[in-house]
């Protein structure tokens, strides 16, 4: 699932290459909830909105 949402795309059309699915999109919303996936979160949730990987930022260093 990672993989399909490397670039940003809507959450239907991911759902879609990875099988569309309930189980599709319990693992989808399982990978948002662990900031795995990401999407724009001022915005409400929906089969259009726009998902992609996250941003992984470098651990500072000690």
């Amino acid at each position: 699932m990672l993989q399909a949402f490397r670039d940003p795309l809507p959450l239907s059309d991911g759902l879609q290459a990875c099988g569309n699915g309930l189980q599709a999109r319990v693992v989808l919303y399982h990978l948002l909830w662990r900031q795995l996936l990401t999407y724009e979160a001022h915005l409400p949730l929906s089969d259009t909105s726009l998902i992609t990987t996250a941003v992984q930022r470098p651990t500072p260093a000690r």
